[in-house]
């Protein structure tokens, strides 16, 4: 078994804005990164406009003084739904990233995580939390699918440029967005890292001292099956969507 853990979200490197995240209960909104309108097929172009009534409901639930709301410079942007919850798929490119997605097979699973910014005073200027997992189904790439599996993720609905490009889909039974985050990072030696305790308990990552700030090569667990068990005894529900309803 092979398990990626893998960084998404828009954060402060890939859209200059943090989701928030209420540090007290672990509730979080999923916002994906940005994405030019221009590169999507006509009229399968998704944009930020989409996740606008999320924002206001994360807003009225935890009573914010100030209404938390995306700049106005991306309310009308396209975005990039990658993971896309709704339809279990996650896309990726033929090189960088991608070189990971396209190693794995039924069985394996990828873990999501993102960088949020917390609305409530907290230790952490930024939580990094897991918000998702996948355990793959199969793993194809776009020029081997028919459209309307193409259709279910964003590599799949790009005008060119992306028939060699990875998609993840995921067993529907075992996948999905979690219901609230489970924060695993702190700030340690000049970077944001996975706790040294929660190091201990995975049996580590396939890079040194648990740096999980972006980076084109994403860690594998070392031991996947101590990572999974540590997550069965969280007891998330998984959720098939990208945001509460």
């Amino acid at each position: 078994m092979k398990g990626l853990l893998l960084r998404v979200g828009i954060d402060s490197s890939c859209g200059k804005w943090n989701a928030p995240v209420d540090p007290e209960t672990n509730d979080f909104t999923y916002i994906p990164i940005p994405e030019a309108i221009g590169r999507f097929q006509p009229g399968k172009e998704i944009t930020y406009n989409a996740f606008e009534e999320a924002l206001a409901r994360f807003s009225s639930r935890h009573h914010a003084s100030e209404k938390i709301e995306l700049p106005h410079r991306l309310r009308e942007s396209g975005c990039h739904v990658d993971p896309n919850f709704e339809t279990l798929t996650y896309g990726d490119q033929d090189s960088g990233r991608g070189i990971a997605i396209k190693s794995l097979q039924k069985g394996d699973f990828i873990a999501f995580f993102s960088s949020m910014k917390p609305i409530k005073p907290c230790e952490h200027k930024l939580i990094y939390a897991l918000i998702g997992l996948y355990v793959v189904d199969n793993t194809r790439q776009v020029k081997e699918i028919s459209q309307e599996l193409r259709d279910l993720n964003v590599h799949g609905i790009r005008r060119t440029g992306n028939e060699n490009d990875w998609i993840v889909f995921a067993d529907p039974h075992r996948s999905g967005r979690f219901t609230h985050c489970l924060p695993i990072g702190e700030r340690r030696n000049g970077a944001y890292r996975v706790t040294e305790d929660l190091l201990h308990v995975w049996g580590g990552l396939s890079v040194k001292d648990g740096y999980i700030q972006r980076s084109v090569k994403p860690p594998f667990f070392n031991y996947p099956e101590r990572f999974l068990l540590w997550l069965e005894a969280k007891n998330i529900e998984l959720i098939r969507m990208n945001n509460w309803k």
